[in-house]
């Protein structure tokens, strides 16, 4: 099993709201999972940093919803 975490987090600025979200997935067969994941990737790459807020990856995040709804991965999410 593969476990991938990415974190978010605002505890900067105390004007506004402080959080803290850390999300990821296990997946046992990351080998299909990466295969895959390049193959949607790759009308997007030469352009900037992909960022899932980013408007530009709009179609790519679409695909990428497809990939997080393998029988084989998990989501893991915790926020505060």
């Amino acid at each position: 099993m593969y476990i991938y975490l990415d974190e978010s987090y605002n505890l900067k600025d105390r004007e506004k709201k402080q959080f803290i979200s850390i999300n990821g997935f296990a997946v046992l067969d990351e080998r299909s999972l990466f295969k895959k994941w390049k193959e949607y990737r790759y009308p997007f790459t030469g352009r900037r940093r992909i960022h899932a807020t980013d408007s530009a990856f709009n179609k790519l995040r679409l695909k990428t919803l497809k990939l997080i709804g393998r029988p084989d991965l998990t989501l893991l999410s915790v926020s505060k």
